[in-house]
């Protein structure tokens, strides 16, 4: 699994595809080429915004896929489960 520890080792950009305003990347570990974005997504430490654009689905996907992991086993910002459903509809919320 990802580990804070990793973040010493050296990183290098991997170009996904220009995007409007910047070029979409991810970082890679030299050493063993894992997705650094990519651990952090499958422990529970930051969450996917889905994008839309063709070239990105498969990373959108495997990126899903890892956040899906972290919310089953409830791992850190999942601890308490979908943080991101509003349960409030008792209180009049739609969506």
């Amino acid at each position: 699994p990802f580990s804070i520890s990793e973040l010493g080792n050296a990183v290098v950009p991997s170009l996904w595809g220009e995007g409007t305003s910047c070029p979409h990347v991810t970082l890679q570990f030299t050493d063993s080429k894992d997705d650094v974005g990519l651990g952090l997504v499958k422990e529970g430490l930051v969450m996917v915004d889905v994008r839309k654009e063709k070239h990105l689905q498969k990373m959108v996907t495997e990126y899903l896929n890892g956040q899906e992991s972290a919310k089953s086993a409830r791992l850190n910002i999942w601890r308490y489960g979908d943080f991101r459903a509003d349960d409030a509809d008792e209180f009049g919320y739609r969506r």
